[in-house]
């Protein structure tokens, strides 16, 4: 029997990775900032100020029965949307967001590294994230506590970092200035896919939550 050559993921399938990683957003976008922030730090030679040689112990999320039918709850009222191109609105509690990075498969190696937590329209993270694949980090690791603000309006992602605790000192103003003049909205969105992301009307940070709202495509 000839077996059908592997294809590119089918449209639900992307949507269903557009709602999770829309969800963890948080986890994601700090990453990939971060990764920058990287860059940035090799270059003004701070590397062995706010950079370390070992990782920061991230402890295990633990997902209680009642988290797990939330978030599925969720996931599915969103995802369901998604692929019938229909305009939905949810809510994931600020300490429901841990809880959907461990168990989606997509994100368990983040959940692994980070912790996130929503605190009225921000986002405050504690992540460990290996810099091997920055040029000169190999065996570095950027542990520290980030707070920063994410959104999706009609679209498009906005990103400011508000301040950052790296190697348990602060991180200079001017680098977290030299970060946000990049607008990192744009440069995120395109990693996860600018079109994915264009199919979100809204993706806001409000009183603690993360609060959802889908475009009705059809």
């Amino acid at each position: 029997m000839v077996r059908p050559k592997p294809g590119k993921p089918s449209a639900p399938k992307l949507m269903r990775r557009l709602i999770i990683i829309g969800f963890a957003l948080g986890g994601l976008v700090l990453l990939a900032a971060l990764v920058a922030l990287g860059v940035y730090i090799y270059a003004n030679h701070l590397k062995s100020t706010l950079t370390a040689t070992a990782p920061l112990e991230i402890a295990p999320v633990e997902v209680t029965a009642v988290q797990k039918r939330q978030v599925e709850k969720v996931y599915t009222q969103v995802r369901q949307a998604m692929e019938q191109g229909r305009a939905t609105e949810a809510v994931l509690a600020g300490e429901d967001l841990n809880a959907l990075l461990a168990l989606a498969p997509e994100t368990r190696t983040i959940s692994r590294r980070a912790t996130v937590a929503l605190d009225g329209d921000t986002v405050k993270a504690t992540l460990s994230l290996p810099l091997d694949g920055v040029e000169g980090m190999q065996g570095r690791y950027l542990n520290g506590d980030f707070t920063f603000q994410v959104a999706v309006q009609d679209g498009k992602m906005q990103i400011k970092i508000l301040s950052a605790v790296a190697n348990q000192r602060p991180v200079p103003q001017y680098i977290i200035n030299k970060l946000n003049e990049r607008d990192l909205g744009p440069k995120v969105a395109r990693r996860l896919g600018g079109d994915q992301v264009s199919r979100l009307d809204s993706l806001i940070i409000e009183d603690g939550q993360l609060k959802v709202r889908t475009k009705a495509t059809r």
